[in-house]
């Protein structure tokens, strides 16, 4: 029998598609001897993976495919010559990609380090690169390998592009693909890539934004070689292990309402003090089949500890939209399914009883914005759109209660932190990361155009970048923190005096010069007094006064900075309707210094029409 018939349970699970097929996949060699089969009739191909593992034991599946990459996977474990199922690797089947991956992540290592074969009517299809030297795969490194394409190409079509899901981006403006400048950070063309750890030479992130950079390229400019680069991005994301924990039994993601209330995707979580979590990490060494416990490495670089050997694991305040714009363009159930998992990742990152109760609110503001742009995309564009449309209104109602009106300065931040030294012991006056609620702001620019009932939600927290604009400081924007309470957790009822512990501590305004600041009359002024500032501390500021506006403060020309997250935040401010936000709108519109965003306009909004 060429075909497995899948059990009753398994229903779900459908990923698929692509584009750049064998562009970027490398010769297959042949690793083991096998007859030719010939091809199936009727319409259908025959599909085989094949894999040997480190103790030279072979384990296949083999399923009937058809041509249509809208039909839902084939999702099968593999299993050696007597039946016996393989303790951790299974595969999804699709009509134009194959797709390797574990499920039971307890799986000994000695099973999971493979040498791998797949064959589409008979002939070897490449597969990618493997991770490890001499052609094999180590399915430890990544839950799911790259998609293993048939040959099929499943092109671009610009006429699926909802853009009424996206924020108020310059839509008639273009992004170059490449960005020579920064290829020693990034991958993929030049354009980014999620899997780097460590941030540009002036501290852009591709990956951070509403969508990566390497996104807004095909957004603004959609053509094959920008297509290409997204594929490219996309095929790959399986590197990002914790992403893809799927139920054993459908292939399927994991549904938050039904599992064991320790279930988590953070690793150390995993292995410390979370007995009753239903996740075993693989990872460590094996003696055999039997499994030594991971060690935890790293730490001393300033990052979070993480499985040994096994870095790719993204977290909710710098969640990457992996995976959904490719759900949008093509429609397949591959990338469908795919954007399930990215969405479903943030439910699962924490416990998901506490997100069940308090929603991705629980934690950082950044984290909510990222986190709920994946749930709103995930109800439009993935294979489990009621689900996260559940989830998408059972936030709204947690955000309502918990920061509607929740202070007359439109702070939304539970955990606000204490701003000190690294490495000593922080004093002072703890303070909310305004570039984080401007991330916040930007995403609800999307979420509340496509949804009126979260437009209030987004009018509210559109005050905060307004208060700048009261008096004519505006250039002080651009501050990265806001303090708002004092060390006996006290909040000042004065948005002046907030403003003068905010500048005085990030900024280095001395006393005399930040209370001048907070009463100048006129935007020449505040340019006067921020320009002897930055000429007193010695930090060098090219910005510029003309015509009664003053450029802000940072990097005016940066397309990557908190300049320009504040200046996107007070456009989705004009976008919602929040008060003050015409003024405020002319302002930035009139700094003299503008930003060039011809290779990265992942902040670059502009104001919606005004019916």
């Amino acid at each position: 029998m060429y075909e497995q018939n899948s059990p009753s349970r398994r229903r779900f699970l459908q990923t698929v598609t692509g584009l750049l097929g064998l562009a970027t996949l490398v010769p297959l060699r042949r690793v083991f001897a096998r007859a030719p089969t010939p091809p199936p009739k009727n319409g259908a191909h025959l599909v085989v993976v094949t894999v040997m593992d480190g103790a030279n034991r072979t384990w296949s599946a083999q399923a009937l495919v058809g041509d249509d990459p809208m039909v839902a996977a084939k999702y099968l474990k593999l299993a050696n010559a007597r039946g016996v199922e393989h303790p951790g690797l299974t595969a999804w089947f699709y009509a134009d990609c194959v797709e390797v991956g574990v499920t039971r992540i307890d799986c000994p290592y000695d099973y999971l380090n493979c040498r791998l074969s797949v064959t589409y009517d008979g002939a070897d299809v490449p597969h990618a690169p493997s991770s490890k030297p001499g052609g094999t795969v180590d399915f430890w490194r990544g839950c799911r390998m790259p998609p293993i394409r048939y040959g099929k190409q499943v092109g671009w079509d610009a006429s699926k592009i909802d853009r009424s899901l996206f924020p108020s981006y310059a839509w008639n403006e273009s992004q170059e693909l490449w960005a020579p400048d920064a290829t020693r950070d990034y991958t993929f063309n030049g354009l980014g890539c999620a899997t780097t750890r460590g941030m540009g030479e002036a501290g852009e992130r591709a990956d951070i934004g509403y969508m990566p950079q390497w996104n807004m390229a095909f957004l603004l400019n959609p053509s094959d070689e920008t297509w290409a680069v997204v594929r490219r991005a996309d095929d790959h994301c399986g590197k990002w292990r914790a992403v893809y924990f799927s139920e054993p039994e459908t292939g399927s993601i994991l549904d938050r309402t039904k599992v064991p209330e320790q279930t988590c995707f953070v690793p150390q979580s995993q292995v410390h003090g979370w007995p009753n979590n239903a996740l075993v990490p693989y990872g460590g060494s094996y003696d055999g089949d039997k499994l030594i416990p991971p060690e935890l490495t790293g730490g001393a670089d300033g990052w979070a500890k993480v499985v040994s050997a096994c870095p790719n694991i993204p977290n909710g305040a710098h969640l990457t939209a992996y995976a959904l714009l490719s759900a949008m363009v093509t429609g397949t159930a591959r990338d469908r399914d795919h954007a399930s998992f990215w969405c479903n990742f943030p439910l699962f990152e924490m416990n998901p009883r506490t997100t069940l109760r308090e929603g991705v609110t629980s934690w950082t503001v950044r984290q909510f914005g990222w986190c709920i742009r994946n749930i709103f995309l995930g109800a439009y564009v993935s294979s489990h759109t009621q689900y996260f449309e559940n989830e998408l209104n059972h936030e709204l109602e947690i955000v309502n209660r918990k920061f509607l009106n929740g202070n007359k300065y439109g702070i939304m931040d539970k955990y606000v932190t204490y701003r000190g030294i690294k490495g000593t012991a922080a004093e002072g006056w703890m303070g909310m990361p305004t570039w984080q609620q401007y991330y916040v702001s930007m995403t609800m620019d999307a979420i509340a155009y496509k949804r009126p009932e979260w437009r209030p939600f987004a009018k509210y927290i559109s005050g905060l970048p307004m208060l700048f604009f009261t008096r004519p400081y505006a250039t002080l924007g651009a501050v990265s923190q806001v303090f708002i309470l004092d060390p006996n957790h006290h909040m000042p009822d004065s948005w002046d005096e907030i403003l003068y512990r905010s500048i005085s501590s990030y900024y280095g305004y001395n006393e005399a010069e930040a209370r001048a600041m907070i009463n100048v009359t006129s935007a020449a002024e505040a340019y006067r007094i921020a320009r002897a500032m930055y000429a007193r501390t010695g930090v060098k500021w090219v910005g510029k006064y003309e015509k009664g506006v003053c450029d802000l403060h940072g990097n005016p020309l940066s397309v990557d900075a908190h300049t320009v997250d504040f200046t996107a935040a007070v456009v989705a401010a004009y976008n919602a309707g929040a008060e003050g936000s015409d003024e405020a709108l002319r302002y930035i519109e009139n700094l003299p210094t503008k930003p060039n965003f011809k290779t990265n306009q992942k902040y670059h909004l502009v104001p919606r029409p005004r019916s």
